[in-house]
């Protein structure tokens, strides 16, 4: 008798053990089925991100942004808690936005949207390099004048494209960035705009989570996230419609309010051994 029931309570604990397989294999296999269907993480990924530290009183924080616009849709919820918080903010706009001949129009909105943000108009610095065609100004060049901002404002948090976003002038600021600051005490992250099936859906979804795209989910490097209270998102959403002449084109406007989100999302290299 004392066999048999020894034996019920083993064949119990096998059905509770097998029975938690299968619960975490449906799971992952839901989790797996929807990114490949949406090419993007599901919407309960957010809560397995760890969160970048919040910004603080004493802070140096420096933003690389190819055009205006991108810092504020990209992070401008991370920079209005910043410059509230008494952390320095310097931007480094890297081109002249004059691709459609607006330069002095996207210059008057860059000044705005980041004025709504909280940083000063001192804190601005314009490199004036050709909108849509960055690639054309040397590596040396362009090395050589971010080196000069970061030597000048010494910060000690850094901004700038993840080097894997498509468009080019993102890239090629994001891949000097990196070679610049690698090598430097500071915490660096990476922000994201322009990527395929991204964000999800790419329209204005403020109660959403913003999830990184299957295909940049890799092992050099973590997705964190930066929560936004609903507070710094109606400010980040006031930014960027300053933007007005970007509103205009129904295809940069749903990408702008797609990224207005309940969190930020930002990349870090992981270290040699994570």
């Amino acid at each position: 008798m004392k066999f048999m029931t020894k034996l019920s309570k083993k064949i119990k604990g096998h059905k509770l053990l097998f029975g938690i397989i299968i619960l975490f294999f449906l799971v992952f296999a839901g989790w797996a089925i929807y990114a490949y269907l949406n090419k993007v993480m599901p919407q309960s990924a957010i809560y397995f991100l760890n969160d970048i530290e919040a910004p603080k009183a004493g802070n140096k924080i420096l933003v690389f942004s190819p055009h205006p616009d991108d810092e504020t849709i990209a992070l401008g919820g991370y920079i209005y808690d910043a410059t509230k918080a008494g952390a320095e903010v310097q931007i480094v706009l890297v081109t002249d936005g004059n691709k459609q001949g607006l330069k002095s129009q996207r210059y008057a909105e860059f000044k705005k949207a980041t004025a709504r943000l909280g940083v000063k108009s001192s804190s601005l610095v314009f490199l004036g390099h050709p909108d849509g065609s960055l690639s054309t100004v040397k590596e040396s060049k362009l090395a050589t004048e971010f080196e000069v901002q970061i030597n000048n404002f010494e910060p000690n948090i850094v901004f700038y494209p993840h080097l894997d976003d498509q468009h080019l002038d993102h890239a090629y600021t994001g891949q000097i960035a990196k070679k610049v600051t690698e090598n430097l005490d500071m915490i660096d992250y990476q922000y994201l705009v322009h990527a395929k099936y991204f964000p999800q859906p790419q329209t204005y979804h403020p109660d959403d989570y913003l999830l990184p795209p299957q295909k940049l989910v890799t092992f050099d490097h973590e997705w964190q996230r930066y929560l936004v209270s609903p507070e710094t998102e109606a400010v980040q959403k006031k930014a960027v419609e300053e933007y007005v002449t970007q509103m205009k084109n129904p295809l940069v406007r749903e990408l702008s309010y797609s990224m207005i989100r309940k969190n930020e999302l930002f990349a870090v290299d992981r270290e040699e051994g994570d």
